[in-house]
Formats: C-alpha cells, structure tokens, sequence
C-alpha cells in the first residue's frame, strides 16, 4: 500500500494515470473528487455477541456514469476526471482487486503492530480529509445538528467539531 493512500484511494490511483489529485475523504464515508461525491464506503461489524467480529465492507464509485447520469449535482465520476479508463470489466477487476490488496495489508499490519498500525491508518486518514479544516454542519441520527470547524478526527474515527463558542464537541455519527 502506498503511503498516506487508504485501499479505495490507492487503488483509484493506481489504475488512473492522472485526473486524481482533488481525491480526498469526507468524514465520516464518503470517496470526494474535487469537491464532489464520487462514492461511498460503509462498514458493518457482525457477530460480536459470538466472541468472533466480521466486518462487511460495502463500497460504491461512480465509475463511468456521464454527468447527465448522476443522481445529484453534487456528485462526479471518474470517467469525468480521468481519460482513457479501460471498459468497464477490466476497470472494475482492477479496483476490486487493488482495494482487496490493499486491504489484506492493512489487515497484517494490524495483526503484525496492532498499535502502530491504526496510528499510521489514521495519520493517512487524516492527511486525505476534505473534511479537517473545513466549517461543517453535522445531522446527528437524533435530529439535532452541530456547526462549526472540523478540527480533528480521533483514533476511535470520531470528530471533532470546535463550535464558534470555541467549545470542543466529539461526533460520532453524522
């Protein structure tokens, strides 16, 4: 895995020859290309009540969606940034299969330096945010909202907002 790369990103990388320089992450799911949305990663554990945690990782990248196509306004794909993409079946096997590799990586590191490991996962988090440095709204799932500046992502992947009071709030969900 390259440095400062989390696997989705990498990968992009790997199989676009340019185009791909205003890749980032917006906190807490979301793949951004130049300000929009170019897709999303959500993660689910399972069966921690049985002593053995599985995490599902679910990942969708507007691929080669034209722009008449795109649900939003707010969102891109990477036919747009990016030009002599290969067809679809190779251009999907090569993301599914950096992102797999990536992610076996990742996975040794925290089996091998379980420590040093997410220390290092979250300084790469850290430096691909959209998101740090920017003034955000978050919705929280109970309807209320938080506005201020995003100031820092902790290692438990929470954020935190400073309020215009310069008050400290910890997001967790959002």
């Amino acid at each position: 895995m390259a440095a400062g790369s989390p696997p989705a990103m990498g990968a992009l990388r790997a199989v676009c020859d340019a185009g791909l320089e205003g890749l980032s992450l917006k906190w807490p799911n979301d793949l951004v290309l130049d300000g929009r949305k170019l897709g999303g990663i959500l993660c689910e554990t399972a069966g921690a009540d049985e002593g053995c945690v599985c995490v599902v990782v679910g990942i969708g990248i507007n691929l080669l969606t034209p722009a008449e196509r795109l649900p939003l306004e707010t969102a891109t794909s990477l036919a747009m940034h990016a030009k002599g993409l290969p067809r679809f079946p190779v251009l999907r096997d090569a993301l599914v299969g950096g992102i797999a590799d990536r992610l076996g990586t990742m996975l040794w590191q925290l089996v091998a330096r379980h420590d040093a490991a997410c220390d290092s996962f979250l300084a790469q988090a850290k430096a691909a945010s959209y998101t740090l440095g920017r003034r955000v709204e978050v919705q929280r799932t109970d309807g209320t909202s938080v506005m201020g500046s995003a100031v820092d992502i902790r290692r438990d992947t929470a954020l935190v907002v400073e309020l215009d009071d310069g008050s400290r709030t910890v997001v967790t969900a959002g």
